[in-house]
């Protein structure tokens, strides 16, 4: 009986931008409320002008997200927006759902190219359903890593878990998993000689792995490193030792309640749970 006046009081507050109006909506619609509500389509931020929208469910921690409050990581709309230009190369480790994926694709346009990658099935019907029929996104199922192998254990969340993204190669112990084993592949094998403007990482704390198997596409290309770095993992500081080896400058994105949505300011030590967004040196980079 409680389902839909609390269901009501959320969608009234959807977009409000009040500090604490998020956390008092997830109070009002706990899960087995969301499961009444089936997929969607939800365009994007108009700002950005991307015309295709994203097919999701709030079931789900993204749809959830982008059925409240308008967007998911506004910040990272804002910053793809920015960096890609049609015709890029973009490589996504950790793809989960593809709402992302969906607004990469739109940017690069026809004559780019897009790799996704997402080994957990549960969110990757929700990217195949967005993204199958474009023609130049390529869905993979394989995990990213340093070397390449045919097997290799996943932690994966269990399927009653909203938030889909926390799969990796560590058992999380904040949310039950299952282990399953996963195909492994390298950026630099996968990508070959094609060029790549710009690589997006959400991989769970196992970022400086996926980079390690990507030394040539860096060495050669120059791309964007979009990533994320939470405090106390090495993962981050790692990546960030790769990247300033290369000659890269690296910037915390920090968000904003109004375009561009986000601002940069230097990265530190990486003491900030954030993205964080490594930019090339300054010398001509390879575009498609």
């Amino acid at each position: 009986m409680l389902a839909q006046p609390r269901l009501l009081a959320a969608e009234l507050l959807r977009n409000v931008p009040v500090r604490g109006v998020t956390r008092l909506q997830r109070a009002l619609v706990p899960q087995p409320i969301l499961r009444e509500i089936h997929e969607r389509r939800y365009a994007y931020p108009k700002t950005f002008g991307v015309r295709v929208p994203w097919i999701g469910s709030p079931n789900s921690l993204v749809g959830w997200t982008v059925h409240f409050r308008g967007a998911y990581e506004f910040s990272t709309l804002g910053i793809l927006a920015t960096l890609i230009q049609p015709g890029d190369g973009v490589v996504e480790g950790g793809a989960n759902e593809g709402y992302h994926t969906t607004f990469i694709a739109d940017l690069v346009g026809k004559t780019g190219r897009v790799w996704a990658f997402e080994p957990n099935p549960l969110p990757r019907k929700t990217l195949e359903a967005n993204v199958a029929l474009v023609p130049h996104v390529a869905i993979h199922h394989e995990a990213l890593a340093a070397e390449p192998a045919e097997s290799r254990d996943f932690y994966m969340p269990r399927a009653d878990v909203p938030n889909q993204g926390l799969g990796g190669f560590a058992h999380n112990n904040t949310q039950p998993t299952e282990k399953v084993a996963v195909r492994i592949e390298t950026v630099d094998r996968v990508i070959g000689d094609a060029p790549v403007s710009l690589i997006k990482l959400d991989v769970q704390g196992f970022e400086h792995e996926v980079l390690g198997g990507a030394t040539n596409v860096l060495a050669r290309d120059l791309p964007y490193v979009l990533f994320e770095s939470i405090p106390g993992e090495e993962s981050g500081r790692e990546v960030a030792a790769m990247l300033t080896k290369l000659g890269y400058t690296l910037w915390r994105v920090d968000d904003l309640p109004e375009p561009p949505y986000f601002s940069l300011a230097p990265a530190g030590k990486l003491e900030a749970s954030s993205n964080y967004l490594g930019t090339p040196p300054p010398r001509a980079r390879r575009r498609s």
